[in-house]
């Protein structure tokens, strides 16, 4: 609670001196600019743990009713995330250092991007272009295999054409039906060190090392 305090402090300040404005909403906090430069992700609070986090095309400032294209993740926005699934929107054009670090259930990507965003770097961690499977639209899967960073994905795949990026992937995984075992059948909280056998909603099973 303390660093999204101290993160939501800095954003204030950082929004009063650039004429900015903040916007909670679903458990993420969004520093809103101008509508050509759009909506930055920046943090997440502490009692956000969904399994599936959907990030939104726009957001909405309630102060003045102006929609924002969310165009960018912050440097550590989602660290330490619970969700297994997330969802990012097509406005999206960049995701910064650490954005998912030690994200460690994280094992499947929506991103309805058509031009694969700037990634830093940094942005994951080296285990997980191994562990998380990346679904991008189809006229886009040439792009995303050949970019230099999003290319590090051992797994990139078409999204399926019927999907839309409201009707994934929340209303389709629980954390109530995605379970995690250990090699010798033990049932656990969550993804724990080693080799993981993960059982999903749509019955699929798949094995994911943690180190």
């Amino acid at each position: 609670m303390k660093k999204a305090l101290l993160t939501l402090f800095a954003a204030l300040l950082c929004a009063i001196t650039a004429n900015a404005s903040i916007v909670v909403k679903d458990g993420l906090v969004y520093r809103c600019y101008s509508v050509e430069e759009g909506a930055i992700v920046v943090d997440m609070e502490d009692d956000c743990k969904v399994d599936s986090l959907v990030i939104p095309e726009t957001i909405v400032d309630p102060e003045d009713g102006v929609e924002y294209p969310v165009k960018k993740i912050d440097e550590m926005a989602l660290h330490d995330g619970v969700f297994t699934v997330v969802t990012l929107p097509s406005s999206l054009n960049y995701i910064d250092e650490d954005a998912f670090s030690d994200c460690r259930n994280l094992i499947r990507i929506y991103c309805f991007a058509t031009e694969p965003p700037r990634l830093n770097s940094e942005a994951f961690g080296e285990d997980d272009f191994k562990n998380i499977t990346v679904r991008v639209p189809k006229e886009s899967l040439d792009a995303y295999k050949n970019d230099t960073r999003w290319g590090q994905f051992f797994q990139i795949e078409a999204i399926d054409p019927t999907l839309t990026h409201l009707t994934t992937p929340r209303m389709t995984v629980t954390t109530a039906n995605t379970h995690y075992y250990s090699l010798d059948g033990r049932r656990t909280s969550r993804l724990q060190k080693g080799l993981n056998i993960v059982r999903q909603a749509d019955g699929s099973v798949r094995k994911i090392l943690t180190k």
